[in-house]
């Protein structure tokens, strides 16, 4: 469930980061714009990053139900 919550989350601050980066989003600081489209790329980057972790850590967790990987390490 998790891993599709972050996919979901990725995928839609993934689409909000493209439609601001197109429009150039800036914020007025005094009398100058200050970009700050790039900014909305750091949480589909990081929500990638999370997803990948969480596919490696489903695939381990099927690949050995047991955990006999990390129980044969004691």
């Amino acid at each position: 469930m998790t891993l599709l919550y972050v996919s979901v989350f990725t995928w839609r601050t993934l689409l909000r980061a493209i439609e601001q980066t197109r429009a150039g989003e800036v914020w007025q600081a005094g009398t100058r714009h200050l970009p700050v489209w790039p900014s909305r790329w750091i949480l589909p980057v990081a929500g990638f990053f999370m997803a990948l972790y969480l596919l490696a850590r489903v695939i381990r967790d099927v690949s050995d139900p047991g955990g006999a990987g990390a129980k044969g390490a004691e």
